[in-house]
């Protein structure tokens, strides 16, 4: 993603943009926001453009929906 973001930074500050991440610790009151989640806080600080949005959401990983893996 930082990669298609630097090729494309001018393209993305010309244009409104928004930033969303999707995150299991966003279930946490104190890290579902922009400001304290530690992935999205991660990312924006290792990323040279800054969106004028941004948000989080919290995801689920519903283990019972998975088997047992068969790979070898």
């Amino acid at each position: 993603m930082l990669q298609f973001i630097r090729a494309h930074q001018p393209l993305l500050e010309a244009k409104p943009c928004a930033l969303f991440s999707v995150n299991l610790v966003a279930r946490k009151p104190a890290k579902n926001t922009p400001q304290t989640n530690p992935y999205l806080k991660r990312f924006l600080a290792r990323c040279p453009w800054k969106p004028k949005l941004t948000g989080v959401f919290a995801g689920e990983l519903d283990y019972s929906r998975y088997g047992p893996s068969t790979s070898t």
